[in-house]
Order: structure tokens, then C-alpha cells, then sequence
């Protein structure tokens, strides 16, 4: 074969090649532009959108990046905060390392927005019933065009002061969605959070030793029907908290106790009752009696029917398959009676010891 002709096909395939990577990599870069710019007058719209609703925005640095592969724009410090004033009753805020909007190509793929927030990141809400804190780490967000927000972030803190409630939690590998419907009708959902994590502490439980799995959060909160006109953020926009479940299990075991709760509750009052549902309950019992705080609250009849149920045959009525139901009154917030109270007065209607008793 002539070495000629072979040295203009190499060049030939050569020059398509370089030609091709020319053309796209300007079809890039020009996307890469039309991309960022849209993206930073989205931002400046937002902006000026939280600003003329009492919003007071502070960015330090902003830059483009993300090419060649794809296309985001980042504000180096951000931070949100919102006064308290009679139109729109609550103070807000919220701090962050970095915000990024987009990503990879790949992200451009799907309906809506995606949003990174690399680093740690605090929010705080403050209203007349109600106080939260929130701390999260490597948040990423997916915000669709329906109002959803999708999340996930390897940890949280929750610190959450409402009547007699105050309590910080702690979660790992959370995630989950937001719904936002600031429009809802009257009665229909406004707010609705589904979140999952796979450990759960709280200052109350980090004395027992025994960290909480697969903890599983559905509530919703509706519209007001006499003031379904309020910030999306003051209490009395809100009618009902509806809990779809409320639930963990006391360990990472199939054989573990499993906890829930579901009901509804009057808003901001926080008056209804709650429905409480315990599975393997005999490991529940074991746990029970090994937490000092617990243990001391129950009345000495109560401490020995738990050890014997613990050692005894279990009877069809007592097996460890059948849950354990018991309704929980709530008033202002507080369960009533309390966990303790609860564990020595919780009905044994439900199930049948009399065979244990003497």
C-alpha cells in the first residue's frame, strides 16, 4: 500500500476528529453560557422576590463553573434573615458555606432545579408557639416544578421548643421530601414532610444506650379555613397537624420493637389524641427494664408483671405477635399521661396476663 495515501487517510480521519471535538466542544461552551446566565437571573429574581417580602439577602462571592461538564453557579457565604413584624409574625434565618444551583449535565435531564449545599449549613425559625433549629451537613436538594423539594444529607440536628415539647434530635443518612403549597384551599394540604433516617438520639435517650433505627416522619399540615390568606410561615395559616406515622425501632433487628404513632392534632394547640402502636413488645420489656430512668418511674406491680411476661409461655392472648394499642391524649402539646405514666397505666385490656397474675 502506498505510504502516501495511508498519510492522508490518517490525516483525513485525523482533521474529522479534531473538527468534531471543535464543534462540540463550542456547542458546550455555548450551552455553558446560555445555561449559567439563566441561571444567575433566576437567582436575581429570587432575590428580589425575597427582599420585597421582608427577606434580607447577604452573598459574598459569585462565579460561574461547572465546564465542561456541566453547568452551575455558586455564592460563597450566603445568608437569609427575616424580622419579625406584624404583617408577617415569625423571625427566620438561615446561614450556609456555599450554595451551588445545577451540576453535571445529567441533572439537566430532570424537571427542576437541583441545589448543593457543600458544608454545613443552620437554619432557625422563631414564631409565637413554636422555636426550631437545624443543622445539616452536604444538603443536597431537588426542587420540582409541583412545590416538591427532595433532600438527603448524611446528618441533622433538629432542636425543635413548641408549649411544652423541647427537645434535639439527631439523624444520620436522612432523607425524604418536602411538599410547599402556599396556595392550598381551605382543609387541604399545605406543608406535608415524609423524611426518613437510619439511626435517631435524643437527649432523653442517649442514657439508655439504645440508638432508635429506621426512623419514619409523614405528617401534613392543612389550611386554615379562617385565615387561609396567612405567611406561609404564621401559625394561624394552619388548621390540623395530621401524622400519618410517627415511627422507629429499638434496634437494627427484625426481632427489634417497633414503635409508631398516627393521628390528629389541632394547630398551633397541639390538642387531639395519637394512636400508639408497639410490635415485638417482649423486646420493648427487656429494654425497658434495663434504662435506670424508666425503670425507676414504673410501680413496683408494674417492674414485676413486665419480668414475668418476660419468662413466662406466652398464651394466645399475650404472644409477641400481637401489638400492643393505646390511645394517647394530647393537651398543649404534651402527651398525657407522660412516657412513664404511660408505661404503668397503658391498658391490659388489649391483651390477656391474667393468667400471670396470682
Amino acid at each position: 500500500m502506498n505510504p502516501v495515501s495511508n498519510t492522508a487517510r490518517y490525516l483525513k480521519i485525523t482533521l474529522v476528529i479534531f473538527c468534531f471535538i471543535t464543534v462540540v466542544a463550542a456547542a458546550d461552551t455555548a450551552l455553558w453560557h446560555h445555561v449559567t446566565i439563566r441561571m444567575q437571573a433566576q437567582i436575581e429574581n429570587e432575590v428580589a422576590n425575597l427582599k420585597a417580602t421582608g427577606w434580607s439577602v447577604d452573598t459574598r462571592e459569585v462565579r460561574r463553573g461547572g465546564w465542561p461538564f456541566g453547568a452551575w453557579i455558586e455564592i460563597q457565604k450566603p445568608q437569609l434573615s427575616h424580622k419579625n413584624f406584624p404583617a408577617q409574625p415569625f423571625e427566620a434565618g438561615w446561614a450556609g458555606e456555599t450554595f451551588r444551583l445545577g451540576g453535571p449535565w445529567t441533572e439537566f435531564l430532570r424537571n427542576g432545579l437541583t441545589v448543593s449545599l457543600p458544608g454545613r449549613q443552620v437554619a432557625r425559625i422563631i414564631t409565637s408557639s413554636a422555636r426550631a433549629t437545624i443543622l445539616t451537613e452536604t444538603l443536597r436538594l431537588h426542587i420540582s416544578e409541583d412545590g416538591t423539594v427532595m433532600f438527603h444529607a448524611p446528618s441533622a440536628q433538629v432542636a425543635v421548643a413548641m408549649n411544652l415539647v423541647d427537645q434535639t434530635v439527631a439523624l444520620s443518612r436522612l432523607s425524604g421530601r418536602i411538599l410547599i403549597q402556599p396556595q392550598a384551599s381551605a382543609g387541604a394540604t399545605r406543608l406535608g414532610l415524609d423524611v426518613l433516617s437510619s439511626t435517631l438520639s435524643t437527649s432523653f435517650l442517649n442514657a439508655a444506650k439504645y440508638p432508635l433505627h429506621n426512623a419514619h416522619l409523614v405528617v401534613a399540615l392543612t389550611t386554615s379555613s379562617t385565615h387561609p390568606e396567612s405567611p406561609l410561615f404564621s401559625p394561624e395559616g394552619y388548621e390540623r397537624l395530621l401524622v400519618q406515622t410517627a415511627s422507629f425501632s429499638m434496634g437494627s433487628e427484625a426481632t427489634s420493637a417497633h414503635l409508631s404513632f398516627s393521628g390528629e392534632l389541632t394547630y398551633p394547640a397541639l390538642n387531639g389524641h395519637l394512636t400508639l402502636t408497639l410490635l415485638n413488645w417482649h423486646d420493648a420489656a427487656e429494654k425497658i427494664l434495663n434504662i435506670p430512668r424508666l425503670q425507676a418511674s414504673l410501680a413496683p406491680d408494674t417492674r414485676v408483671f413486665l419480668e414475668r411476661i418476660l419468662h413466662a409461655t406466652p398464651s394466645s392472648g399475650l404472644s409477641e405477635s400481637h401489638p400492643v394499642v393505646a390511645e394517647v391524649s394530647v393537651v398543649n402539646g404534651h402527651a398525657a399521661p407522660a412516657l412513664e405514666q404511660l408505661l404503668q397505666t397503658i391498658s391490659t385490656q388489649k391483651i390477656d396476663a391474667s393468667h400471670l397474675r396470682e
